[in-house]
């Protein structure tokens, strides 16, 4: 749904947090964006992105292979029988120990590190279109890029907020200590524009 608030267009700089089967990176790549981030934890969701590249020959996808976090560590990370609800887990607060969703979930060990320092390393501080959709993992991915947000270095944001009922107002409160525009919470997402 961003498309009705922002349109990619030839030479943009898309990246998405939580690309899923990168259905938006093809969109990307139609639109003919100069660079385009998927960044993807899930195996399974990975293998079925890295067989879009390569089936449509896309050059101008860079898959990253981590899990949003707010800092480098290896992360549990829970998979289900459903590939659009896999994420990184915390350790319960109680028992002091990973809990699974499931009986039938899996829980895989996989990196996890900050979309600043993804970014840093790939050379890349100016983003037309941030989406994002980690799985509770958003705080984190603003946290992170709190200097780009701060410089006006992503100009367009949609920010998946479903996740835990404090994540909308927090995302909201963010973006407006950074002077972003339009900022409007619609269907689980925040969407928000320099």
């Amino acid at each position: 749904n961003w498309e009705k608030y922002y349109q990619l267009k030839k030479g943009d700089v898309f990246v998405e947090a939580g690309a899923f089967w990168g259905r938006y990176g093809l969109i990307a790549a139609a639109k003919e964006c100069s660079k385009i981030i998927l960044i993807e934890a899930s195996p399974v969701n990975i293998e079925t992105i890295k067989n879009l590249i390569k089936e449509d020959n896309l050059k101008n996808i860079i898959l990253v292979e981590k899990a949003i976090s707010n800092k480098k560590q290896t992360l549990k990370f829970n998979t289900s029988k459903n590939p659009a609800g896999h994420h990184t887990i915390e350790k319960n607060f109680f028992v002091n120990a990973y809990a699974k969703d499931n009986e039938d979930d899996t829980l895989i060990e996989l990196e996890g590190e900050t979309l600043i320092n993804i970014l840093n390393h790939l050379k890349i501080d100016n983003i037309d279109l941030l989406a994002s959709d980690c799985e509770g993992a958003e705080i984190h991915l603003i946290n992170s890029i709190s200097n780009l947000l701060k410089e006006k270095k992503i100009k367009h944001l949609a920010i998946g907020a479903y996740h835990t009922i404090y994540n909308p107002i927090t995302i909201i409160t963010l973006l407006k200590k950074y002077k972003y525009k339009g900022i409007k919470h619609e269907d689980g997402v925040v969407y928000a524009h320099i």
